[in-house]
């Protein structure tokens, strides 16, 4: 997957992390990469990990709200369709911050 494993590189060799030792944020990215980068569990560690861990941010804002945005092209293929259908940013914004989702998470609302 191409678009995978360049993520990966770059990070490794940016920032020299293992490839494929990241996550991805919430559901706005979870989509995008069609469930191939889980998000990360919101929690704090009692006892630190023996390697030292990083935290990378990710912002999607595109100056056009209209576009659809939906799972990259490049992690697509006949076994693996896509698992969310397509979305405007301002449609997703409005319904992230109205809560008018009716307790179904986000993921599960744009899911095919």
């Amino acid at each position: 997957m191409k678009l995978k494993s360049s993520s990966s590189k770059l990070f490794s060799l940016g920032i020299g992390i293992k490839q494929g030792n990241f996550k991805m944020e919430g559901g706005r990215d979870l989509i995008m990469s069609n469930d191939e980068y889980k998000s990360v569990e919101h929690r704090v560690l009692a006892n630190p990990c023996p390697e030292s861990r990083v935290s990378v941010a990710f912002f999607f804002n595109p100056s056009n709200r209209e576009d659809l945005y939906g799972p990259f092209p490049e992690l697509l293929t006949p076994e693996k369709p896509a698992a969310y259908r397509h979305f405007a940013l301002s449609d997703f914004m409005r319904r992230f911050f109205t809560k008018e989702l009716d307790g179904k998470s986000l993921t599960k609302y744009y899911s095919l």
